[in-house]
């Protein structure tokens, strides 16, 4: 009786689920490209140096839902819910920052919309301490879009990069 109970549960949730047309991971995603990361070692107001690195890359998020995603932010894109990971070689994770970390100043909710199909944008990632223990690194974007049913639990694909010196880069 209970195993009857059991599948009779799951197939109207299926059907729920089918007439409320839930939506799959698949149906938003990012991909990670043109990644571009530079050690530089600014000095800063009390003559001290300390070594940064600057990542810039670019992101497409591919909206599949076939209508325009809401998202809530408190800066100015869409994008603004996203982090940075870096890993080493061993998969180590070396730093994780948010999009919105570097921006200011701070503004009062809103919404900016995510359109259906491809929207691409060049993210910046500015002062990020650095260490300078790694040569090569991977990258990826996590996160999501914050007041939609992606907010968290997106990944884009891993881009391994060479870190370049902007002393010594053309």
């Amino acid at each position: 009786m209970m195993m009857r109970n059991t599948r009779s549960f799951l197939a109207v949730a299926g059907l729920m689920a089918v007439a409320v047309g839930c939506q799959g991971p698949a149906d938003v995603t990012l991909t990670l490209a043109d990644v571009q990361a530079t050690v530089e070692t600014p000095r800063y107001i009390d003559g001290s140096e300390r070594q940064v690195l600057n990542v810039q890359c670019t992101v497409t998020a591919q909206n599949n839902t076939h209508q325009a995603l809401s998202v809530e932010t408190n800066f100015y894109s869409p994008f603004d819910g996203l982090s940075l990971v870096a890993m080493d070689s061993s998969g180590r994770e070396l730093f994780r920052m948010g999009y919105i970390m570097h921006q200011s100043p701070y503004a009062p909710a809103q919404e900016k919309l995510l359109p259906p199909g491809e929207t691409t944008k060049v993210l910046h990632f500015p002062m990020i301490p650095w260490d300078g223990d790694a040569s090569e690194i991977a990258l990826k974007l996590v996160g999501g879009f914050p007041g939609t049913a992606y907010a968290e639990g997106l990944e884009s694909n891993t881009v391994v990069v060479l870190v370049r010196n902007a002393a010594s880069s053309p």
